[in-house]
């Protein structure tokens, strides 16, 4: 097994490690990782599993020798060279049983299982085809057991980027290389987009302009009947419907009168989207920087979970001057443009969907319903939340429970008392150190809404992680929360309860809960409050003489500066349509600029020959650096047998050109060597039979 790089390496918490582990010969899909790497300004750490050797690789893996990515590369027809269904299944699933235990054992890493496009010949043979599709799908069942195992099917890489050529059979052959360029370059920003999505702050509410976003024309211009959503529209519609359904909530903005915008949602043809889909609809002519701040105030979120989605420059401008912090995504004005650009932005990627982001708009509502009975008839805060009827249940979790933790440490951002997230080995390590706190009332539950980490050292039962969902914040949730730690503590025989405290951008809510029920430790070098245990098993919410949580402890001050985000460069979002390069959304357009990045510098006088600068540009979009002088040998600057077979691929393609590959094997080119064999193609021989091999290996 190659030594994996360590999670911890050397390289910050900003550089992207990865293991790859494939079936095939996947090499060349290092240049898109080290590319999106310079892109995204990190450092990119890869390690290779043997050849060949996935159960093996697999077995191999252990927790603390695995670094955070684990991409397994699938092609079925290497395991599977007959047609056979029931083998398939077997096969299918004895992977995913490797899969599913080497995950566990590192349950901090993310395991990526890409099942890889078939080869021409392997899909013009029915039995052997349709074997092939039952693999694929038996491995789609059973992934997804282990919580941090994620599969992506063909469809991700070869649609979403448009892969133009897949296959090369010539590679395939000489050195089980089965892909092109441009597949590799596909697949390698599929991966780094995985990676992404667990390292950003998770957008959480969408707020999205009407006309030229959700419909062609102008409302206020045209009328209902004027205006219409196309087939192109309906893809945006039923993109925004799965960002709904991932848990993220959707609000419209419309400059529009709000009856127009009603009646749209009932009499345009085509409407996917429904009126319910939406937790909040604003149609006046209030500048979309002060609806879109009100919004996010009304549901009781950061202006840094805001994406703002319209086809103006003009509102998008003025929403970015107003609010840096808020994800502005601008969109060309046709509905194929828009819908690629959505798609497009990372940020709006979904990962691993939970049970509580899917009713996570249902909730609102029923927020909605709490607000109308405390405005109709509660003369007072406590009378409120009588009539609401709160109960709140506080338990260890099970293993049922471990999505959901995981999605409150990446999500909650107000009320946390370090604003860090927990991995999965560490929130499975201590059951009996953990809690998990649900709340329901009388409109309805609200899911597993709080996490409670705590160990005991010495006479302390220290706190580490204390997190409550903002949706359930301001009823007394939080000091029920501390009042079961001070029972713990007691049940325990402890004297105090302390709790670690570190300031972040947006955790004011937690800091004020603490001042008002704790004192900061008296350590001075210790970052936290604490409190005797008798003491915090008594805390209880007086909802009419306490201040409200979201009340200010000192007057305001200067605003603060938007929460710190990764150093990254373009997938955060675009400016306007013409700042997103369209090559960047295609595998033909990734492999170009991958090549013109590094082509930038190396570039030949203008008087070198055509072809002497084609053979430049191949040689150094394979070895990552350019030939040193035309004199520079390919084995001397890092090419080795494999990087000859893409060598070989390209002149062919390219030139029509077939390499005599056994002389060159033994006497390495340089690029003299290459253009004398191009410019006399009598010169060349027959490529590598099957039986030969690739004898070239390091």
């Amino acid at each position: 097994m190659a030594e994996p790089v360590p999670g911890g390496g050397a390289a910050g918490d900003d550089a992207l490690r990865m293991l790859v582990v494939s079936s095939f010969t996947a090499t060349p899909v290092r240049t898109a990782l080290e590319f999106w790497g310079r892109r995204l300004g990190v450092d990119v750490e890869l390690a290779w599993g043997a050849y060949g050797q996935v159960f093996q690789e697999l077995q191999l893996v252990r927790s603390g020798r695995c670094p955070e990515v684990v991409a397994v590369l699938v092609r079925w027809e290497d395991f599977l060279p007959a047609g056979d269904d029931e083998a398939a299944g077997v096969v299918a699933e004895e992977l995913g049983a490797a899969v599913d235990a080497a995950a566990r054992r590192a349950p901090d890493s993310a395991f990526l299982v890409v099942s890889c496009p078939p080869s021409p010949p392997a899909l013009a043979d029915p039995a052997r085809s349709r074997s092939l599709t039952v693999a694929e799908e038996v491995l789609l069942r059973r992934c997804p057991r282990a919580e941090n195992v994620t599969h992506v099917g063909r469809d991700e890489v070869l649609d979403r980027y448009r892969v133009s050529r897949v296959d090369d059979g010539l590679t395939d052959e000489l050195g089980h290389i089965p892909y092109t360029p441009e597949f590799f370059a596909a697949l390698g920003t599929t991966l780094v987009r995985r990676w992404y999505l667990g390292r950003v702050v998770e957008p959480k509410v969408l707020v999205v302009d009407g006309d030229g976003t959700l419909w062609d024309g102008v409302l206020g211009e045209d009328g209902v009947s004027g205006v219409e959503v196309g087939p192109a529209r309906r893809e945006v519609h039923r993109f925004l419907v799965e960002q709904r359904r991932a848990g993220r909530l959707l609000c419209l903005c419309s400059k529009n009168d709000r009856r127009d915008v009603e009646r749209a949602f009932t009499t345009v043809p085509g409407m996917v989207l429904r009126r319910d889909d939406f937790v909040r609809v604003r149609a006046d002519w209030s500048p979309k920087s002060v609806t879109v701040a009100e919004l996010a105030a009304d549901l009781g979120l950061g202006l840094d979970t805001v994406v703002f989605v319209d086809d103006s420059r003009v509102e998008c401008a003025e929403v970015r001057a107003r609010h840096p912090e808020v994800r502005t995504v601008g969109l060309p004005p046709e509905a194929e443009g828009a819908l690629r650009t959505l798609r497009h932005c990372w940020p709006l990627d979904i990962g691993r969907p939970t049970a509580e982001g899917s009713r996570r708009t249902e909730w609102y509502r029923q927020d909605d319903r709490r607000r109308e009975l405390r405005d109709r008839s509660a003369t007072s805060l406590a009378d409120f939340l009588d009539r609401l009827g709160l109960e709140v249940t506080i338990r260890p979790p099970g293993p049922a429970d471990l999505p959901r933790m995981l999605e409150l440490t990446r999500r909650t951002t107000q009320f946390t008392l370090s604003g860090r997230r927990w991995g999965a080995a560490e929130l499975t390590a201590c059951p009996t150190g953990g809690r998990v706190v649900d709340v329901r009332d009388r409109f309805g539950g609200y899911g597993t809404v709080g996490l409670m980490l705590f160990s005991t050292e010495g006479t302390v039962l220290s706190v580490t992680g204390f997190l409550l969902s903002c949706r359930a914040l301001g009823r007394g949730v939080e000091h029920r929360m501390l009042a079961h730690l001070g029972e713990v503590a007691l049940a325990r025989g402890l004297d105090e309860v302390r709790l670690s405290f570190a300031d972040t951008p947006r955790n004011l809510p937690a800091r004020r809960f603490l001042s008002e029920v704790a004192v900061p430790h008296p350590d001075t070098g210790c970052s936290g409050y604490v409190l005797g245990a008798s003491a915090a098993a008594h805390v209880r919410f007086d909802p009419d003489g306490a201040p409200p949580t979201g009340a200010p402890l000192a007057p305001p001050g200067p605003k603060p500066a938007p929460e710190a985000r990764p150093p990254v460069g373009l997938p955060w979002f675009w400016d306007d349509p013409g700042d997103m390069p369209p090559g960047l959304t295609t595998a033909d357009g990734i492999r170009e600029a991958l090549g013109a990045e590094l082509w930038a510098d190396t570039v030949p006088a203008d008087t070198v020959p055509d072809d002497e600068r084609a053979v430049v540009r191949i040689w150094t979009e394979i070895l990552q650096l350019p030939p040193d002088g035309i004199d520079g040998n390919f084995r001397a600057l890092g090419g080795g047998s494999l990087e000859f077979v893409q060598l070989v691929a390209r002149v062919y393609d390219e030139f029509g050109v077939e390499l005599p590959v056994d002389p060159l094997l033994d006497d390495p080119p340089t690029v003299a060597d290459l253009l004398s064999m191009i410019r006399r193609p009598d010169t060349a021989g027959a490529v590598l039979s099957d039986e030969e091999g690739v004898p070239w290996i390091e």
